[in-house]
């Protein structure tokens, strides 16, 4: 049976080929790693070496779905065929944790390029944080932050007056 005690969350990684879903679990992180190179071996990447159909009711993929999908019944070409192709689902904790450091790294920017334009001077932390969570501001932990911080000052200014801080050179 499985181990009692499990230290860390598995994940799984889906993919679909026409109707059929092929899931395999992976060792939390595991799969980034392979797909990047870091790990090469699929018993450091796959808790077992199985192909399901459904991972939550256990059925299995049958050697006929395999090789209608993958062109091949090898286990390991089908089981890294969906570990770099499929894609890797991601727990709500870890989506979370994501969204708070772009949260996070969204601010420390607005803190650094934005000024109040009366004092000119940095705005604080706190009124930004409050700030964005008043207006309601969506950030998209998959997108570069830099990227967004234009579209969320347009979204903050009626609430919090902010001027990007311009390089001001003096030539002597």
């Amino acid at each position: 049976g499985l181990p009692a005690q499990k230290t860390m969350p598995d994940m799984l990684v889906r993919y679909k080929a026409g109707k059929t879903t092929f899931e395999v679990l992976t060792k939390e992180g595991a799969a980034m790693k392979f797909r990047d190179g870091d790990l090469k071996s699929l018993d450091d990447v796959c808790v077992a070496r199985e192909v399901f159909s459904n991972y939550s009711k256990g059925e299995r993929a049958s050697a006929d779905q395999l090789k209608s999908a993958f062109d091949t019944e090898d286990l390991s070409a089908c089981l890294e065929a969906i570990l770099q192709k499929g894609t890797v689902q991601v727990s709500a904790a870890e989506r979370k944790e994501k969204l708070e450091k772009k949260r996070l790294e969204i601010i420390q920017l607005l803190h650094k390029y934005y000024v109040e334009p009366k004092t000119r001077k940095p705005i604080p932390v706190t009124r930004l944080e409050n700030a964005l969570t008043e207006a309601k501001v969506r950030i998209d932990a998959e997108q570069a932050a830099e990227r967004q911080v234009p579209d969320i000052v347009s979204k903050l200014v009626s609430l919090l007056p902010m001027k990007k801080l311009s390089m001001e050179v003096t030539i002597t």
